[in-house]
């Protein structure tokens, strides 16, 4: 659900009417369930921000994206983005371990859930349908309100409200699900004081809020555990009782922080570490800012962010009223959010185009995969009776990319630019375009793999002729190598012409204006690099198959 993080990070800098007050502390629907004593909480008012007139082009933007996943939650909660009300995360208790640290995630609907229509979409099982599968974890959580999906409980908590568990694994994370749900159903009493009860009471007046207790952090920092200068004034946070953070959207965008201590000593003393990390937030502000490796698209939609933000924490005010330590930051909605809204359409429409080649090169680490499953090694070029390369190892990807009518077509006894082989040179599979760059030749890609004409003693990379390279050869590991990247040049999809590899020279990659490019890993796995920022050594290190580098 790590896509619900990203709305969550995206909305709160979106233009959005103010949010009308409740008349009384009462939770917002579908937040009954989170107890006062909890560890933390976010919540997010999704409808205000969905409705606003002036992120009309945004949404429309969103729904041409091609990945659903993206354009629209329905894929993730059952949902459309229009159904959606409130977006919550909540953590019951911290804890250290990655098993316990999933958050339940909460989404409400603006009316009643089509529960059919929900389990439907989300291919959702009962427990009689898991039994087999998950045996005493169903019975222990089973109920008619609940639902599984790849080991996720799914509730129907009311006629609005779904609620999604942490993963299923292990007897801790079931304790604690079972817990939850006697909570939900009354069985156990609902606890109303705590360090979340001013969070929940603010849910309604506020855009967003996010409360949260520092007494379980505290104990686990005192562990004896050695910290950075620049991270001190964070711990020193730590020595409050409990947080609360709110975010409010109209003519201003306005968020303000308060720290609880136990008394006023402490939030006195607590002052300067505050201001220590509001400097630390302009300086990082600042090297953001500097950073040359971002594209034209991501500028327009930044830069604007990064004044913004820098004007508001400039004017930021510091209060210690008793034993609570407060923290104001805002800043006028002017001409620069317009800006940030009138960049998000080009931005929205950039990232597209990077999922779309994304996609591409995850479908041809499969076919890489396929064909290593099948023949026992990787592909190479395509060689003459002397040993000469004709045609690229692209070539042999076809029946595995579902193009085995263009693959019977190539005389693959004939080179690349043969009159045989010329109208079909032409014929660019989409699974070889990278979308967003243009080639200047028709038949071109700018997926390739490096080269090398020989064996190399210092390392050699994905390609050389005459060696079937197979995974077990991949002793760098396959998670740390190259296998396809996007070249700096594009060359025609049918031409044995790869990245040639020297070790003692920087390779031609990526967009020559940024230094970015796209890379398919032996793993399978699709990675975004930056030339120019990690450098010749590490590059070379991730281009080598079996150089002997060591990643951390």
């Amino acid at each position: 659900m790590s896509l619900l993080r990203r709305w969550l990070a995206l909305i709160l800098f979106v233009l959005t009417p103010t949010a009308s007050l409740a008349d009384d502390n009462k939770p917002p629907v579908g937040l009954e369930a989170i107890q006062g004593d909890g560890f933390a909480m976010v919540t997010v008012n999704f409808a205000q921000l969905w409705d606003a007139e002036v992120l009309k082009p945004l949404r429309e933007a969103l729904a041409k994206l091609p990945a659903p996943a993206i354009s629209d939650l329905e894929t993730i909660c059952g949902l459309k983005n229009s159904d959606i009300e409130r977006l919550t995360l909540y953590w019951p208790k911290f804890t250290s371990t990655r098993q316990l640290s999933e958050p339940y995630k909460f989404v409400t609907a603006r009316k009643a859930i089509d529960r059919a229509k929900v389990v439907k979409a989300l291919n959702a099982k009962t427990a009689a349908e898991l039994e087999d599968k998950l045996g005493e974890d169903v019975a222990r959580i089973a109920g008619k309100n609940v639902v599984f999906v790849d080991r996720h409980a799914v509730i129907f908590a009311d006629e609005r409200t779904l609620i999604f568990t942490p993963y299923l694994r292990g007897p801790d994370v079931l304790d604690e699900v079972v817990l939850f749900l006697k909570v939900l159903d009354g069985t156990t009493p609902k606890v109303k004081v705590g360090s979340l009860a001013a969070g929940l009471a603010a849910a309604e007046k506020h855009t967003a809020v996010a409360a949260f207790s520092l007494a379980p952090v505290r104990t686990f920092l005192e562990q004896g555990k050695d910290f950075p200068e620049e991270a001190k004034p964070f711990v020193a946070m730590a020595q409050a009782e409990r947080g609360l953070i709110t975010l409010d959207v109209g003519p201003a965008l306005k968020t303000d922080f308060k720290l609880t201590f136990t008394d006023a000593e402490s939030a006195k003393q607590s002052e300067p570490d505050v201001k220590k990390i509001i400097a630390f937030a302009l300086e990082t502000l600042a090297s953001v800012r500097k950073d040359k490796g971002r594209d034209d698209d991501t500028n327009a939609l930044l830069l604007p962010l990064l004044d913004f933000a820098k004007v508001a924490l400039d004017n930021a005010e510091l209060k210690v009223d008793g034993k609570e330590l407060r923290a104001g930051a805002g800043n006028t909605i002017d001409e620069t959010m317009k800006k940030v809204l009138a960049a998000f359409p080009a931005w929205i429409a950039a990232e597209a185009q990077r999922m779309k080649t994304v996609n591409n090169l995850k479908q041809l680490g499969i076919a890489m995969h396929s064909y290593h499953d099948v023949h026992g090694h990787f592909p190479a070029d395509i060689v003459d009776k002397n040993g000469k390369a004709i045609l690229s190892w692209r070539v042999e990807m076809l029946p595995f990319i579902e193009q085995d009518a263009l693959y019977k077509t190539i005389d693959r006894t004939k080179p690349w630019d043969d009159v045989a082989n010329k109208k079909i040179a032409e014929q660019l599979p989409d699974v070889f375009k990278h979308f967003g760059r243009e080639t200047k030749d028709k038949g071109s890609t700018y997926f390739q793999c490096f080269t090398a004409p020989k064996a190399l003693h210092s390392g050699n990379p994905f390609l050389v002729p005459g060696r079937k390279l197979v995974i077990t050869t991949i002793t760098d590991g396959t998670s740390n190598t190259l296998m396809v990247v996007e070249g700096a040049d594009a060359v025609n999809w049918l031409k044995p012409g790869d990245i040639a590899y020297d070790p003692k020279k920087s390779p031609k990659v990526g967009d020559p204006k940024t230094g970015k490019f796209a890379a398919l890993m032996c793993d399978g796995s699709v990675r975004w690099f930056n030339a120019k920022k990690i450098g010749d050594e590490k590059l070379h290190a991730f281009i080598t198959v079996d150089g002997g580098e060591f990643f951390e």
